[in-house]
């Protein structure tokens, strides 16, 4: 008829099925033929698409990477396993910085954090990874009794924030509360230092590195 109707479909389908008739029951004297699709039409429709499936059955999709502009959590009660949401926070806040993206800020709960941290990779112009307090929440990030010679360790990163937060008791040789080496575009902002044999290391060139209200004791 040059068109597509319901009895076309229909007969498309009879036939694929019929590579292997046991898996459906489908058969055209069930059908209309009026060329109009009638509940009948459509749940033959519907079972033969479902028995198809079964003969084909499609794997779950990949969960998604992280996307930028997203927001994660960190809690003391959370676990690293989590998805790092507000109620399903992360437990560390290295598990975030081995996992955030551009784009995406992490918001740290009240509490004190046992852990030295590292960064797997940069932000970028306009998507800095941001590490905050989470509210006026006191955070408290101790170095003490780890291995490891920095608190933060930037290495070479760029473009990372760090808001609201309170490193201390990395007395350690050389042990710094924030290590800085060849990163550049680091924001400091509203974070007290105490207990460190160095602050803020900074052990060849940098650019824009801004500190803004930073106490160090």
């Amino acid at each position: 008829s040059g068109s597509i109707t319901i009895i076309d479909s229909l007969l498309v389908a009879q036939y694929y099925v019929g590579l292997n008739p046991a898996n459906v029951n489908l058969a055209v004297a069930d059908v209309d033929c009026d060329d109009e699709i009638d509940i009948i039409d459509a749940l033959l429709i519907a079972q033969f698409y479902v028995r198809l499936r079964s003969m084909f059955p499609c794997q779950d999709p990949p969960p998604p990477a992280y996307a930028g502009d997203d927001v994660y959590y960190v809690s003391l009660s959370g676990n690293d396993s989590n998805p790092g949401t507000e109620s399903l926070p992360w437990r560390t806040i290295r598990k975030a910085g081995e996992t955030v993206i551009p784009g995406n800020t992490v918001y740290i709960m009240a509490g004190t954090y046992n852990e030295k941290i590292t960064f797997s990779q940069s932000g970028t112009a306009g998507n800095y990874i941001s590490f905050r307090n989470y509210g006026n929440d006191t955070v408290v990030i101790d170095g003490s009794g780890l291995p490891g010679d920095h608190i933060m360790d930037f290495g070479n990163k760029a473009y990372i924030a760090v808001t609201g937060l309170e490193l201390a008791n990395n007395e350690i040789s050389n042990g710094s509360a924030l290590y800085i080496n060849g990163g550049k575009f680091i924001t400091l902002e509203n974070n007290s230092i105490h207990h460190c044999e160095i602050g803020i290391q900074i052990t060849s060139e940098i650019l824009n590195v801004a500190l803004e209200n930073i106490d160090a004791d």
